[in-house]
């Protein structure tokens, strides 16, 4: 679990310069002249993908949120802000505020995840959920391949 957090902590502070023809975050070209929070490789292939920009699917939204409050509230409970800081920095498709409260809606349904006032952590079975998918995966892009199909299922059940 620590090397997960330590990981995510790295993800949400890290930052580098982005050596591209172009730069599809901002449109500069060569050396970007932006600096933005650090995401693998693979999420910076999928950005230029058209068929990625497009809508998400609910399965794809529901696990990149469930990442991102995973992620925020990893030392103490995040509010909508932390946690839509935390899903552009796995995901460039930052999520609107209302995908953002509807997938949070969701989340606190099936126990995933807890409300203290107006911030969220993850739950005793979201954490389990979480590190069930870490123990099975390495790289960012597998253990979110992991949760969106356990949410697929829990969406089908």
């Amino acid at each position: 679990m620590h090397g997960f957090y330590s990981f995510a902590s790295f993800l949400l502070k890290g930052a580098f310069w982005l050596n591209a023809a172009s730069h599809n975050v901002c449109g500069l070209k060569g050396w970007s002249q932006c600096i933005f929070p650090f995401v693998p490789s693979i999420f910076l292939d999928k950005m230029s993908n058209e068929a990625f920009n497009t809508a998400m699917d609910e399965a794809t939204k529901l696990s990149l949120i469930f990442m991102a409050v995973g992620y925020a509230s990893q030392k103490q409970a995040a509010d909508f802000a932390a946690i839509s800081l935390a899903a552009n920095s796995i995901n460039f498709a930052v999520p609107t505020h209302k995908e953002l409260h509807e997938s949070i809606t969701w989340l606190l349904a099936k126990n995933l995840i807890t409300k203290q006032g107006k911030k969220y952590s993850l739950s005793k079975s979201g954490i389990a959920l979480m590190s069930t998918a870490q123990d099975r995966a390495i790289k960012l892009a597998d253990i979110w391949a992991i949760l969106e199909n356990e949410f697929a299922q829990i969406i089908h059940a």
